[in-house]
């Protein structure tokens, strides 16, 4: 089990205004050097740069499931007095985020187009963690994903038909 807190951004021509993001994991080591996880994360999303278009903030709640490979024992072996070690993860996400459609007009500006509709994405992301051994039960955990999926944010998004997002967590397992 594992907890960690952050970052995220959505790159929507260019990464935009960093949001607060939070994970919760549950996983299992199959062999030590493979594993999968179940994570659930979230919070909120910015579409934009700057705090114009600060109303476009969207809450959401994702969750991942992991195929894990610890890469330090793929490549030096097996060492439990390790203290420090690397490791990859991919596989599917889903996103449900409620949203808003706006209509955006000729002059760039937008104005509420219809009811906040709970949507749900699909899409893959993948990532890489450092992991720091403090004792055989406790460890610090930094990660980061990346992730690809349909935009949660409706036709606000009109430029792209997928947007990717970046996590960067630290936490506790």
């Amino acid at each position: 089990m594992s907890v960690g807190g952050g970052v995220h951004a959505i790159n929507n021509d260019g990464f935009n205004k960093l949001a607060p993001h939070f994970s919760v994991s549950v996983g299992k080591l199959i062999t030590p050097t493979w594993g999968v996880r179940a994570q659930f994360n979230g919070v909120t999303q910015h579409l934009c740069l700057d705090n114009s278009y600060w109303e476009h903030n969207k809450t959401y709640f994702g969750g991942n499931i992991d195929a894990m490979i610890n890469l330090s024992t793929l490549f030096a072996g097996v060492n439990p007095n390790r203290f420090f070690e690397v490791y990859g993860f991919l596989g599917p996400q889903v996103t449900v985020a409620k949203s808003a459609n706006v209509l955006i007009q000729n002059d760039g500006t937008m104005i509420p187009d219809g009811d906040e509709k709970a949507r749900a994405r699909v899409g893959a992301s993948a990532g890489l963690g450092l992991k720091f051994n403090i004792n055989t039960k406790w460890t610090i955990d930094v990660e980061a994903r990346g992730a690809i999926a349909p935009s949660i944010f409706g036709n606000i998004s009109s430029h792209r038909k997928a947007e990717g997002t970046g996590m960067l967590t630290a936490g506790v397992s």
